[in-house]
């Protein structure tokens, strides 16, 4: 681990923000201000306000830290402290990981403004990536619950790495003793998840990934369902969730610019009914049966 020291983060410097709290370089070595360490970390500062709050910055420490695999973006240190008064139950925490360069959301913008689109070569190999990284979470029994492109960041030499597990929760055995609140982004969010909202067996929640997955990988396909927004709530919303993507996979299908094998596999991933979805392992071994060529 490394050791938390609040002057090395270079305020100065926002690499990034959002509704998780902001980015910044975490300088190793003060001292030596060319030294190449300070150009490999980040730290990611989080504000908690209430218990509830800080004991999700605290899952997300936990979990980053067990959790060890070149698909994941690991936590390297943090520091927690109370701000403002005390008694408001309100704190800073600071995680420090992986410098990343760009994250999926990033790279669509770009596309969406070159007018150009991703290779297939590229969305293999980032579903792969992530499809692995995905596979380790499910086998050490934890659930994402927010997979999307804006959580799926790249590093420097441009491999994807799935972030921001603070959602993610584990079960126990058996799978059906416990249940949890909806949780995650509504465009990617599964029917069933929909459906529940709230007393969500947790049993379903790795088929809810898969959906999550399919669709951000749906997505990257025709970048301009990107910048669809649909409402959280409407009537028989999750029915009309599956019939928009049924819609959207044979628009984009009939496109012709991606391999019909894809589509397979993603239609295998986004079925309605959740025991009807592949899993995280079958969704990697089928990338790998069908793209050998690309993945290596």
């Amino acid at each position: 681990m490394i050791t938390f020291r609040e002057e090395r983060i270079a305020k100065d410097k926002c690499l990034g923000k959002g509704a998780f709290g902001q980015v910044f370089p975490y300088l190793k070595n003060l001292e030596k201000p060319d030294d190449p360490e300070n150009q490999k970390w980040a730290v990611k500062i989080l504000t908690a306000q209430g218990p509830d709050k800080l004991i999700k910055a605290i899952d997300e420490i936990v979990i980053g830290s067990m959790c060890k695999h070149d698909s994941l973006i690991p936590i390297r240190g943090y520091h927690v402290k109370p701000t403002g008064c005390f008694t408001l139950g309100n704190y800073e925490i600071c995680l420090i990981m992986p410098r990343m360069k760009e994250s999926l959301t990033d790279i669509v913008n770009k596309k969406l403004v070159e007018k150009s689109t991703f290779t297939e070569e590229e969305i293999i190999k980032y579903f792969h990536s992530i499809a692995c990284g995905l596979e380790y979470l499910h086998e050490k029994k934890f659930s994402h619950r927010d997979i999307k492109p804006s959580n799926i960041l790249l590093d420097f030499n441009g491999r994807a790495k799935l972030s921001d597990v603070g959602l993610a929760v584990s079960y126990p055995d058996p799978l059906e003793s416990s249940v949890v609140d909806q949780a995650g982004s509504p465009l990617y969010m599964a029917p069933e998840i929909i459906n529940l909202r709230k007393n969500i067996p947790k049993k379903v929640l790795n088929a809810a990934d898969i959906w999550s997955l399919g669709v951000t990988f749906l997505h990257l396909c025709d970048l301009e369902l990107l910048e669809v927004k649909r409402p959280v709530a409407i009537e028989n919303e999750a029915e009309k969730t599956q019939q928009r993507v049924k819609e959207l996979l044979m628009r984009i299908r009939t496109k012709g610019l991606y391999c019909s094998k894809l589509f397979d596999l993603l239609e295998d991933m986004l079925k309605y009914i959740p025991t009807e979805r592949v899993s995280a392992k079958d969704v990697r071994i089928q990338l790998e049966k069908d793209f050998e060529n690309i993945i290596v």
